[in-house]
């Protein structure tokens, strides 16, 4: 099992990324690494416009999910790390996040998670 204890810990960064995210793809278990991972494929479908109301979460507070989506978002709006990369750990970080892996959002044009 992969050390998770540095996942969340970053500092979100501008005008993107996060302060460890370099290390964290290096942590990474192997099995997000692979495209047919449904959290993989999960990342990949996020948008801007998805709704967290119906996410499962593990975390039982509000500020800790508030603290894993900022981090969430500060890797997928990275401006260091290549698309496979911030797919991989965003993955990664859902699977810590999340009971289950959510229906997918629907896709629209043009949306992505970089707030």
């Amino acid at each position: 099992m992969a050390d998770n204890s540095c996942l969340f810990s970053g500092n979100r960064q501008s005008p993107g990324g996060l302060s460890n995210e370099s290390g964290l793809i290096g942590m990474c278990p192997p099995e997000f690494f692979k495209s047919d991972n449904e959290w993989v494929k999960y990342a990949k479908a996020l948008n801007d416009t998805h709704n967290t109301m119906y996410w499962k979460w593990k975390a039982p507070d509000n500020e800790s999910r508030n603290r894993q989506c900022e981090c969430l978002k500060g890797i997928i709006s990275s401006t260091v790390l290549v698309e496979d990369k911030k797919l991989t750990i965003a993955a990664w970080m859902l699977s810590e996040m999340l009971e289950k892996v959510p229906a997918p959002p629907e896709p629209k044009d043009g949306d992505e998670i970089t707030k």
